[in-house]
């Protein structure tokens, strides 16, 4: 995959310019590659004309509040997306918010959890407020969540401003152990 592999504004455009002319990409990971706002809002541009993705990538990509809100224009209208990780990017807690309202009732995660995922580990993600909210959101969605048997490493995010959404989640969960770890 391309997620941490020092892409770049260049590579980034790379990418963009690929996902332009195929038919067939329904997957795309620059995650950990810090492309900067500008490539990152023309990749979503790219999936939002295209609607076929069903997995976008976008962790640490540097989005910001204003990317976080093009991301919510797409995520709200995108007929095929299942998975949309934008952890780690910058954004503030209003816009996490904006985003989750877009992906209300629909099983899309925004934390980059995978319909079938049984296992996921938050642990070195340094994780914040808005992060919490995202992750909250796909944990509280039984098509999202549903498959994980295991979350390792989430003490962080609890500690957020989503505490009481956290720890009632667990305690009616049986994830509670290995979330609590």
């Amino acid at each position: 995959g391309l997620a941490g592999c020092d892409l770049g504004v260049e590579g980034a455009k790379a990418v963009a310019d690929y996902v332009r002319v195929s038919g067939s990409i329904t997957s795309v990971d620059v995650g950990n590659n810090r492309i900067g706002q500008a490539a990152a809002l023309e990749l979503v541009s790219i999936f939002r004309e295209k609607d076929q993705m069903k997995s976008v990538g976008l962790a640490v990509c540097d989005l910001g509040v204003e990317g976080a809100k093009a991301v919510a224009d797409y995520v709200r209208v995108s007929s095929s997306l299942t998975s949309c990780n934008v952890l780690n990017n910058d954004m503030d807690v209003a816009a996490a918010e904006l985003l989750v309202e877009a992906v209300k009732g629909r099983d899309i995660s925004l934390g980059g959890i995978q319909p079938d995922q049984t296992s996921a580990n938050f642990g070195l993600n340094h994780l914040k407020p808005p992060d919490a909210v995202l992750l909250a959101s796909d944990l509280s969605k039984a098509g999202v969540s549903g498959s994980l048997t295991e979350v390792c490493q989430i003490r962080k995010v609890i500690r957020t401003r989503n505490l009481s959404f956290l720890t009632s989640l667990m305690n009616n969960t049986s994830m509670y152990n290995t979330m609590a770890g």
